[in-house]
């Protein structure tokens, strides 16, 4: 896989189980870069057999600390999984069955209402789910553990092979990093995050680096 950037003169290696680092301390090059991502525009693109990848086609990352394990997008995965396993052979009897004391309860309260109601769609799983308020529990006890358990829940639903952070590097130290790295590289995903500013650690000697400085020159 390979990354594309208006101001690399090649395109850049991006490694299974590594992270390419890429400073831009211009801050209007920065949120250039960053709503270029978020709007699906080609200021930054990625390619897999030279090939450009689409945006469904890998994760963007803006801000790291709203990842939720019940955002509307990664829990409307499992509401569809849970969908097709209530008409699996184990428990479409019970969905039926189901269906039916539902319709019959809501003729029964219509009934006694008295008011002109009809019921007009047919069984809904996935409301049923929702109007069960189906939460996934956050299990976990660290802040990398719950950016790896997100990810681990949306790769049970989707094989993306790339994911991009905006400012990865102010929010996890070196052996959290460690922690993410290790489960991009059991997972066969490369990882790229874009930094507004430049942080001194080991982890970076280790990085694909790339920076901009606030006139825009790469720093070699």
């Amino acid at each position: 896989m390979r990354l594309a950037y208006e101001l690399l003169e090649s395109t850049e290696k991006l490694d299974v189980g590594k992270i390419c680092c890429i400073t831009i301390e211009n801050s209007y090059e920065f949120k250039r870069v960053l709503d270029s991502l978020q709007n699906a525009e080609d200021r930054v693109s990625f390619y897999k057999d030279n090939e450009p990848l689409k945006p469904k086609e890998y994760i963007f990352i803006e801000n790291i600390l709203s990842m939720d394990l019940n955002e509307r997008k990664v829990i409307g995965k499992v509401y569809k999984y849970l969908e097709e396993l209530m008409l699996e052979e184990d428990f479409l009897i019970r969905t039926n069955n189901l269906s039916s004391i539902i319709g019959e309860y809501l003729e029964d309260l219509i009934f006694e209402s008295d008011f002109p109601l009809v019921i007009q769609e047919d069984f809904d799983r996935q409301n049923l789910l929702k109007a069960m308020g189906l939460n996934v529990i956050n299990e976990s006890e660290t802040f990398v553990e719950k950016i790896i358990d997100y990810f681990e829940l949306v790769l049970r639903f989707s094989d993306y092979k790339l994911i991009v952070f905006a400012n990865l590097l102010a929010y996890l130290d070196e052996v959290e990093l460690d922690q993410l790295i290790r489960f991009a590289e059991i997972n066969g995903l490369s990882l790229v995050t874009i930094e507004r500013i430049r942080t001194n650690n080991t982890f970076i000697d280790q990085a694909n680096h790339i920076l901009f400085d606030k006139d825009l020159c790469r720093v070699i």
